[in-house]
């Protein structure tokens, strides 16, 4: 403190150069910089993922000026969903919601899977309320869900026709409906 209400604030300019001069400031005014939908961004690993498996990718929270946010806490304002668009009518419908790991330092990861395969469009909004949620820069992302490998231990065989298989065996034609499963 200077005396007489007057008080001393250190500025750090966006290059990060440094300086010492005096200025008398009369009339202060502050807006706080907070963190929105459009402010954050997302680098995603990938684009495609075997179903049933789980991916990831970073997303850096960022201010109104577009600075990183270097503090955590708001994996709650976060919502991850993969959706089915129907290309027809556009409706989406929804096929599992994600999660969002914080890890203390602006970054987040935002986590999905899915057992539907198919293209699907992942959704990562940020707000605090549903009201408030808009979704981040890029979103909604396209994601490629593909078929996983046939577990052989899953596969069920069934004969189309049960009068074959009392006949089973050498010179009878006998006909199966296999469904395999991953």
């Amino acid at each position: 403190s200077l005396g007489a209400g007057l008080s001393y604030v250190g500025f750090t300019a966006s290059t990060s150069a440094t300086g010492n001069q005096m200025h008398l400031i009369k009339d202060w005014s502050f807006k706080v910089i907070g963190v929105g939908p459009n402010t954050v961004s997302a680098s995603a690993s990938g684009s495609s993922l075997e179903a049933g498996a789980t991916d990831s990718f970073r997303v850096q929270a960022k201010d109104a000026c577009l600075n990183n946010v270097n503090y955590g806490g708001m994996a709650s304002n976060f919502a991850v969903e993969l959706h089915e668009v129907n290309s027809a009518t556009g409706a989406r419908t929804l096929v599992s919601t994600g999660s969002m790991q914080d890890f203390n330092d602006g970054t987040y990861a935002a986590q999905y899977s899915s057992t539907k395969s198919g293209v699907q469009e992942l959704s990562v909004t940020f707000g605090q309320t549903a009201d408030t949620r808009g979704n981040i820069a890029g979103s909604p992302f396209s994601v490629t869900i593909m078929a996983a490998q046939a577990d052989a231990g899953k596969m069920v065989i069934t004969p189309l026709l049960s009068q074959y298989t009392a006949r089973a065996g050498a010179g009878f034609q006998q006909a199966f409906d296999i469904n395999s499963r991953d």
